[in-house]
């Protein structure tokens, strides 16, 4: 999926089902698993106008936010198509907020509710467990850029969780939260969607099959002349070495 553009709807619904599926099974993820399956649910739901789509992208934000505080920013947008700018729990907020202002049955599921905000907890708690060090100090240099002296991820925490509650209650008084699983929800999705889907993506990628192999005997054929000339070329030369002497 690292490699997948999600242009078209089939891979768009396959890779959705594939990853809520191995998360399901609840696996111990590294820091740079978390990334991988972020970035993915990310991208691919937001070609998903639905409830999937939404909840993938919440998902993925999610899980986006938990490495960039732990491990910083720069890991998460390394070699990943991701904005480099920090505010991934923002951005995972952004999303409920957008959905409680959408018109539509477009909802977010409880379970991704639930995972964004043990997500915050556990992060404040963490911060708050930390030990200050003399390296924590704050500095006196008044020659800072304002930019400096913005709030970190870290110390944004507690406002993501009040909003977090307040966006919560105001999905919950819309009813806008589903309790149906994400993976059942995008089960049902691939069974209903995939196969109409399927067969024009599967065309679509057989015409570019033949035109990749089209390319390819041209390439082959034009570079069968270019030896051919190159080999007449060198033979008139040497005949003409072989007249002087």
């Amino acid at each position: 999926m690292l490699q997948e553009s999600f242009d078209n709807v089939s891979t768009q619904l396959l890779s959705l089902y594939a990853l809520h599926k191995y998360l399901s099974g609840n696996p111990q993820l590294t820091w740079v698993l978390e990334k991988n399956l972020g970035a993915s649910l990310l991208l691919a739901g937001m070609h998903q106008e639905n409830t999937v789509g939404y909840s993938s992208q919440l998902y993925g934000n999610t899980l986006l936010g938990v490495v960039e505080l732990s491990r910083g920013l720069r890991a998460v947008y390394t070699q990943m198509p991701l904005i480099w700018k920090p505010g991934y729990f923002h951005r995972a907020l952004n999303v409920m907020e957008k959905v409680s202002q959408m018109p539509g049955e477009i909802k977010i599921t409880k379970d991704v509710i639930e995972l964004l905000k043990s997500a915050l907890e556990s992060a404040i708690l963490s911060e708050k467990e930390k030990v200050p060090s003399e390296n924590d100090e704050v500095s006196e240099d008044t020659s800072m850029c304002p930019e400096d002296l913005e709030k970190t991820e870290a110390e944004m925490l507690p406002e993501y969780l009040t909003r977090f509650q307040e966006l919560h209650e105001k999905l919950e008084s819309l009813g806008k939260i589903e309790t149906t699983d994400l993976l059942n929800l995008t089960t049902h999705l691939v069974l209903e969607k995939l196969p109409e889907c399927e067969k024009p993506d599967i065309e679509k990628y057989e015409a570019q099959l033949k035109e990749w192999q089209s390319d390819e005997a041209g390439l082959i054929a034009r570079e069968k002349e270019i030896r051919e000339k190159l080999k007449i070329e060198y033979e008139a030369r040497e005949a003409a070495k072989s007249s002087a002497q």
